[in-house]
C-alpha cells in the first residue's frame, strides 16, 4: 500500500526496498496535463484522456454530490 500525503509525502507499506519519500515541490500533474492536451491538438491526435473515461468520472461524480 501506498499513501501519499499532500503530494509531497509518499510512504510505502508493505515494500521490502522502500519506506517513504519525501518531496520538496508538489506537483500533482497539472503542467503535464496542459502539455499532453495541447500536444493533441496541435497534432491532431486523440486525447490524452478518452472521452468515455471523463464521462465515467463525472457520472460518478454528479451521482455522489445528489
Amino acid at each position: 500500500m501506498l499513501q501519499l500525503d499532500n503530494f509531497r509525502k509518499l510512504k510505502g507499506f508493505g515494500f521490502s526496498n522502500f519506506k517513504r519519500m519525501n518531496l520538496f515541490r508538489q506537483n500533482k500533474g497539472q503542467q503535464e496535463c496542459v502539455e499532453a492536451f495541447v500536444r493533441a491538438i496541435e497534432n491532431n491526435t486523440d486525447s490524452p484522456i478518452s472521452f468515455e473515461e471523463i464521462y465515467e468520472v463525472s457520472k460518478i461524480a454528479i451521482e455522489l454530490s445528489s
